[in-house]
């Protein structure tokens, strides 16, 4: 199959991504004397399609010193367990260096994030991970990260006018990508219910499950295929990749003998506005997988302390759960339109929906749709 990008003569799959509209975002969103702009093209491509990208955020020297840490990171025989994983390569949380203390709360990200609307008391910080795929690695699976199916804030984005993504990665490549190397693959419009007719297929993601059923044949699985309305997102090294939690995304395999790199960050941009039991697994998420931040980590970093989650509950991961598992007993994975949802997920589903066709008949208003 031919390298999917955005192109300008015609749709993929009915999103708007275009390969101009994706040049026009990179090209404009810096100024000369300026930090980077967001633009409305950068607004509308994360509600619609679920990702975007906002050029040179990383100064090349601070990229530098990022992928030297994470190199050094990589070959630490400590860390052995956390990059068993040919599928993902390397998830060492980003606790285990104080280096990614600054990059948690850069100024030009957090400038990038107010442009959006998001800042701190209510922008939050969950965790994050140096990601790394050595060379000649296969492909990493479609998949989508969203974890809270059960809440009605999974379904929110299929609404006119939804508010601000639940949860939000933010990527930052450390070396130029492109489908050689295994660049980052989405599957815009995928986050918005009823979603991408893959997300029946799929297994939990970063589960054992699927990890184990990719070891062979791994090709002819739906995780690593090609799907209608793919497209590849190559960048370049320091910029920051936006994207949705709940969209189905991957990467191709790298064929090259290098390392691709990078660290993905976890933000809540409306933590205050979560259920109480959602706050509570955002904090015991953070709690398992970056607990390092606790004891000394953050110290002397500005804007830091603001965003870390509160410690209000440490109940909710699971007894016996393994080193930095992402599937812990509170989470739910699987969204409610797929048939093998929970009851509580095809609920919240059905909630949302309900509230979603009322408002389009005009029984009520739109600023009351979610009964607030």
């Amino acid at each position: 199959m031919d390298l999917l990008v955005f192109d300008t003569r015609m749709p993929v799959g009915g999103s708007h991504l275009r390969k101009a509209l994706f040049s026009a975002a990179r090209c404009c969103s810096s100024v000369a004397g300026a930090g980077p702009r967001v633009t409305a093209e950068h607004r509308r491509q994360l509600a619609e399609d679920g990702v975007t990208v906002v050029a040179g955020v990383l100064a090349p020297d601070f990229v530098t010193e990022l992928r030297t840490v994470s190199a050094s990171l990589c070959a630490d025989p400590s860390l052995a367990h956390l990059q068993e994983d040919a599928f993902t390569g390397s998830l060492i949380p980003v606790g285990r260096d104080a280096a990614f203390a600054q990059l948690v709360a850069l100024p030009a990200a957090l400038d990038v994030f107010g442009q959006f609307g998001w800042s701190p008391p209510s922008l939050r910080w969950m965790s994050g991970f140096v990601i790394s795929k050595p060379g000649q690695s296969p492909s990493l699976g479609w998949h989508q990260d969203g974890w809270f199916w059960d809440e009605q804030v999974a379904y929110e984005q299929c609404a006119p006018a939804a508010p601000a993504p639940a949860q939000v990665f933010a990527m930052y490549y450390l070396a130029d990508t492109s489908a050689a190397n295994g660049c980052l693959r989405v599957l815009p419009g995928s986050h918005r219910a009823p979603g991408h007719a893959l997300h029946a297929a799929l297994g939990r993601a970063h589960s054992e499950e699927v990890r184990s059923a990719s070891e062979g044949g791994w090709q002819q699985r739906p995780e690593h295929g090609e799907h209608a309305g793919a497209v590849d997102v190559p960048v370049r090294a320091g910029d920051l990749v936006l994207g949705d939690a709940r969209v189905l995304h991957g990467a191709r395999r790298n064929s090259t003998d290098e390392r691709r790199s990078l660290v993905t960050l976890w933000y809540m941009p409306r933590f205050d506005g979560l259920s109480n039991r959602m706050q509570q697994g955002v904090s015991a998420l953070h709690q398992h997988q970056c607990a390092d931040v606790r004891h000394g980590w953050a110290e002397g970093v500005p804007h830091l302390p603001g965003l870390l989650p509160p410690l209000v509950h440490q109940g909710l991961a699971s007894d016996g759960a393994g080193e930095f598992d992402h599937n812990l007993k509170f989470m739910d994975r699987t969204p409610g339109f797929v048939a093998s949802a929970s009851e509580a997920a095809r609920e919240a589903y059905c909630t949302c929906a309900l509230a979603i066709e009322t408002v389009e008949s005009g029984l009520v208003d739109k600023e009351d749709k979610w009964g607030r």
